[in-house]
């Protein structure tokens, strides 16, 4: 897409600006662009996830679980023998995280299983014999002594505890009983035969207790009884009788005896009332827990939740795109506006978007040399632009170009510029070519040199083959020199091509040399603007050679092909060569109707 050029206030030294001198801090606009670049990638890895999210949803069988609520009841704890009280000295936390543990027993489990024949149910026992390509088969082996019934049961005790959840509700004494099945009524049967099995227990365990207590208060009872009775017996004979061995004081005796005879009988009363009231826990035992919520079977599935597995899977797709969007970002090395201002601290001069040649017809410089309209008649893109297409987006973003190099250039009379760029094919000279007519049209008189001595295509095209006289005769004669440059003064747009192939020294060389008959004020001194087309970077050095001579060099970038990387090294090399970077143009910018 196109956008419009950036300019930057150039120094007044024309040089580059320090590292920071831009700023390197993320703005809404960075952002903006960022999601504008990005947005497709981060919005197809939300839809895929939430794609796969949702067949995922749609493929796995469907989990219904059903809860029971069980409470307990302090108030009806049952001793045997003892303080009622004690109990109640159990911290409620405690009291319920242990009877979550018992719930959660091995023989809970047992006897549901039994109870509910979960051993025949596919659900809980897997039939199907274990495969020879299951890695678990090759480091364990089946016990040949173990009971296959035992085995079964083990199964469905595991199957069993993976699919139960017993958990206290808040710090209440309520205890929540769930279990998940793929039925649901037979969620919502295990579960209410889970807290039936817990308070079945519960009460066995109570009346087992109770009866243990019976048989030991009944061995006591007798041996209390019998105890009772020596002890009465041996008062009322002394009472009757008395005893020589007590001496003057047989009163003192028998108070002693009918103490001993009360103790014994207090002791054997409270065992008699423990008794009988542990003979009633027997014959009819409470539990301390009772349900107060049964468990139903459940309308809707529990696992998989579609929404929120849609939900978290588009969230994590956005999160994958926008990682792997921000990594492509990262390492993408393309030419910006934003990055050349601040990674490179160039000026950004616009961007020239690419168009195709339009049909030959002859313009006003067409007979500045006698092979002008030969070679334009054979239709020479990189005027076409301006010529044949003054309307075009490329030439409007000429225009664009032409401003903001005036805008760098503020204040000089006479100005030498280079055009060049990193690599060969990025379009330095169409933009040299293209750029010298704008500034003519506008009324600057412009001469445009071609500096490119191992590809003067700007000769071919605009001066024509038979053109002899040019850069490689003048620089070595100074006569010469100053009837060509007085002859192309006489235009207002002139080009001063290569001249003659020679295996001599490349005259780009020569230029401002103390020996050569050609200066860069001869030319200055004669125009208004001199436009140099200087060779690619990594195609030729003669460009650095003449860099030092010139008020500023325009860096030609291609959008479909030079990297950041690329054009940073051109700029250091501009400035190892004592040059001066106007700032860089983007060329062959795809059209907003070719985008589309």
């Amino acid at each position: 897409m196109h956008s419009p050029y950036i300019l930057t206030k150039a120094p007044t030294s024309f040089a580059a600006q320090p590292d920071g001198a831009y700023g390197t801090g993320v703005g809404l606009r960075d952002l903006t662009a960022y999601l504008r670049s990005s947005w497709r990638l981060i919005a197809g890895c939300a839809v895929m996830f939430g794609a796969a999210a949702l067949a995922y949803s749609l493929v796995t069988p469907p989990v219904f679980t059903a809860s029971a609520q069980l409470i307990l009841d302090p108030g009806k704890a049952q001793v045997v023998f003892g303080d009622a009280r004690e109990p109640d000295r159990l911290p409620d936390q405690a009291r319920v995280e242990s009877q979550v543990e018992v719930i959660k027993s091995e023989s809970i489990a047992l006897a549901v299983v039994r109870r509910l024949r979960l051993v025949d149910d596919p659900e809980f026992v897997d039939d199907t014999p274990p495969s020879a390509w299951n890695p678990l088969a090759w480091f364990t082996s089946a016990a040949e002594d173990q009971d296959p019934v035992q085995v079964r049961e083990r199964q469905a005790i595991s199957a069993y505890q993976n699919r139960l959840t017993v958990r206290r509700v808040g710090q209440s004494l309520v205890i929540e009983v769930a279990f998940s099945s793929n039925r649901p009524a037979k969620s919502a049967e295990i579960a209410n035969a889970i807290a039936d099995v817990y308070i079945r227990q519960d009460i066995a365990n109570k009346s087992e207790a109770a009866r243990r207590g019976v048989d030991w208060l009944s061995e006591r009872l007798a041996e209390l009884r019998q105890q009772t009775y020596d002890a009465l017996r041996t008062y009322e004979r002394f009472k009757l009788v008395g005893d020589k061995d007590s001496g003057d004081e047989p009163q003192v005796k028998l108070a002693e005896l009918e103490s001993i005879s009360q103790s014994y009988r207090r002791v054997y009363d409270v065992f008699l009332q423990q008794f009988t009231e542990t003979l009633q826990k027997v014959s009819y035992p409470e539990s301390d827990a009772r349900v107060i919520s049964a468990a139903t079977p459940p309308r809707g599935k529990s696992h998989p939740k579609t929404k929120l597995i849609v939900a978290f899977g588009t969230l994590f797709g956005l999160m994958a795109g926008t990682t792997l969007s921000w990594a492509r970002y990262s390492v993408d090395r393309t030419v910006t506006p934003q990055r050349v201002t601040s990674e490179l601290n160039l000026n950004w001069l616009g961007t020239v978007r690419r168009f195709t040649p339009a049909p030959p017809s002859a313009g006003w410089w067409s007979g500045l040399f006698p092979s002008g309209r030969a070679a334009r008649s054979a239709g020479t893109p990189m005027l076409n632009a301006f010529e044949d297409t003054p309307s075009a987006p490329a030439a409007q973003d000429l225009r664009r170009l032409r401003n903001a190099v005036n805008c760098t250039l503020l204040g000089r009379t006479s100005r030498a510029i280079g055009v060049l760029a990193a690599s060969s094919g990025e379009g330095a000279t169409t933009i040299a070519a293209n750029y010298a007519i704008a500034c003519a049209r506008a009324g600057t008189r412009t001469l445009l040199v071609d500096a490119c001595h191992d590809e003067p295509r700007l000769s071919r095209e605009l001066a024509g083959a038979e053109q002899q006289t040019g850069l490689t005769e003048i620089v070595a004669d100074s006569a010469l020199s100053a009837r060509t440059i007085a002859q192309l003064a006489k235009q207002r747009f002139a080009v001063l091509p290569m001249g003659a192939a020679t295996d001599g020294p490349n005259p780009v060389d020569r230029i401002g040399s103390d020996a050569a008959a050609l200066q860069i004020s001869d030319l200055t001194g004669a125009f208004d603007l001199v436009v140099f087309d200087l060779p690619a970077l990594d195609a030729s050095p003669d460009a650095l050679a003449l860099i030092p001579f010139l008020d500023g060099i325009v860096v030609v970038a291609d959008a479909t092909s030079t990297s950041l990387d690329r054009l940073s090294g051109a700029r250091d090399a501009i400035l190892a060569a004592s040059g001066t970077v106007l700032g860089v143009v983007l060329n062959k910018v795809p059209s907003p109707a070719a985008a589309r």
